[in-house]
């Protein structure tokens, strides 16, 4: 956390946060490393899986249900951004 005090744009750092977040169980750690990792960087798909197979592993409620579904649409905006930025830059 130290390293990304400094620099928010460690990608790596970012990856060993969550990975440590993980195996401590600190689930709403997890949650903000996730959310602060994607403020910086557009997440990979396996990323997003990770995260959103984790909120379904603890959602019980209907709100906790609704939370994954918006977590699913962030995921996808992501990548439907990122498509238009690369249709733009190659002028497909």
């Amino acid at each position: 956390e130290n390293d990304l005090a400094d620099n928010k744009y460690l990608y790596d750092s970012h990856l060993e946060l969550l990975n440590l977040f993980k195996q401590l169980g600190d689930l709403g750690s997890l949650r903000e490393a996730y959310e602060r990792f994607h403020e910086y960087f557009p997440l990979t798909p396996d990323l997003w899986l990770d995260w959103i197979k984790t909120e379904i592993s603890l959602a019980s409620t209907t709100k906790q249900q609704q939370a994954v579904f918006k977590l699913f649409d962030k995921a996808t905006e992501d990548y439907l951004c990122k498509l238009k930025k690369l249709v733009f830059f190659f002028k497909i």
